[in-house]
């Protein structure tokens, strides 16, 4: 027989699970985009949103939406004149007659989508006039709908109630 104390504690600093190994949160820079890279172009030290390349297209795109991409948002602009004694380039008479040509090619295309009593009303506009005509028209539309839809809807809530 062991003498007495001699097993007594046994085990005690032994463990019955391995511990879980520490992980330490990741270092915090200072800046992160430095180290990223760019999911547009591919360099290091921006973002897809401050990429000098992806700005450029966004802004490009802006440009061209906001000149209205075949000029039916834009009114069509005034023949070029040439001051006395200068003669227009010929470039320029050649692009203003190529936006007339457009202009006149959207309203075709328009007006052949469009009901005759609608067609009537609209074939002597350019497409800038049209498109602000057929707005004013549809919102006139969507408002007199609106107003029959609520009228229902109260007549509706009369018979039930």
């Amino acid at each position: 027989m062991a003498a007495r104390g001699q097993n007594q504690g046994k085990g005690k600093h032994k463990l019955a699970y391995a511990p879980k190994p520490k992980i330490l949160p990741p270092p915090k820079w200072e800046d992160l985009a430095k180290d990223s890279i760019c999911h547009e172009c591919g360099e290091i030290g921006h973002w897809k949103r401050n990429c000098p390349q992806f700005l450029a297209e966004l802004l490009k795109k802006k440009k061209n939406a906001a000149s209205g991409a075949g000029g039916s948002e834009q009114p069509l602009p005034p023949p070029p004149v040439a001051l006395e004694g200068q003669q227009v380039a010929p470039k320029i008479i050649a692009t203003h007659n190529a936006w007339i040509k457009g202009s006149k090619e959207i309203v075709r295309l328009m007006l052949m989508t469009m009901k005759p009593e609608i067609q009537r009303n609209l074939e002597n506009l350019h497409a800038n006039d049209m498109l602000k005509e057929l707005k004013t028209l549809f919102a006139q539309q969507a408002e007199q709908e609106l107003l029959q839809t609520m009228r229902d809807f109260h007549s509706c809530k009369k018979e039930e109630g």
